[in-house]
């Protein structure tokens, strides 16, 4: 976690090799795994100081130690909180899934999230604004992409950055392994949904085959047209004989 120096304005980049991944394991009343998440997240908060209308941003990775808390598959929903302090300043994260019903003709269930939202309070920084407790969350358009079929867990190494409405910031989620509904055997399901980015876990397509292919066809075809201009060139020079 690190605070950017008051003096220096916000700014959207983020170095994600320094946002760590974390492991959290949710369990049922019986003591069994039904939502599984690998990732590691950053909140920017943006805030100005007294006396100047700059804006400045406090970036806080999500620890290892954060609270985890969460409410497993209840009405086709599930929910997954996240709760930490960070020099003074209090986070707390909640992600809500839902399950989306296969419709004919499609024969399959997605998992999807519903909405993504920040409470965060500021109280370590004296004299931030705004002040007290906030509310940042994201448009529900934008999380379209973070999204399975209900079986599977969703990978996606490059992540998302998500911004929060109004302006109040936003969120990075690198290293993703998410797996919110179906989890069997508390472990991650080895059937895999990538994301649409360019995902380093992501099987890359190998266009060798088509260009061999598409070679050979072409190669093919030069020949039969040499072949019978070759043949009527042989053709004319007998008849003029």
């Amino acid at each position: 976690c690190f605070a950017v120096d008051p003096t220096v304005a916000a700014t959207a980049t983020v170095d994600r090799l320094t946002i760590p991944t974390q492991f959290w394991n949710i369990t049922n009343a019986k003591d069994q795994s039904c939502m599984l998440f690998q990732m590691g997240i950053r909140v920017n908060v943006f805030y100005t100081m007294p006396g100047s209308s700059e804006t400045h941003v406090f970036s806080s990775n999500v620890p290892s130690n954060a609270t985890a808390t969460g409410t497993c598959q209840f009405n086709m929903t599930s929910s997954f909180s996240l709760m930490w302090t960070d020099s003074g300043n209090d986070f707390t994260l909640h992600f809500h899934f839902y399950l989306l019903n296969a419709v004919p003709p499609k024969l399959v269930d997605w998992w999807k999230t519903r909405s993504l939202v920040l409470d965060y309070n500021l109280a370590g920084i004296p004299g931030a604004t705004p002040t007290g407790r906030q509310v940042a969350s994201v448009n529900s358009t934008y999380l379209e992409s973070y999204k399975a079929l209900s079986h599977q867990s969703l990978i996606c190494g490059t992540g998302y950055q998500f911004n929060f409405a109004d302006g109040k910031g936003n969120v990075d989620i690198v290293n993703v392994r998410a797996q919110p509904f179906d989890v069997v055997d508390n472990k991650f399901s080895f059937k895999l949904w990538y994301c649409e980015h360019d995902s380093p876990f992501a099987p890359k397509k190998n266009n060798t085959v088509p260009i061999l292919v598409g070679s050979l066809i072409t190669a093919g075809f030069l020949i039969t047209l040499l072949a019978y201009v070759f043949s009527r060139h042989r053709v004319r020079s007998g008849y003029q004989s």
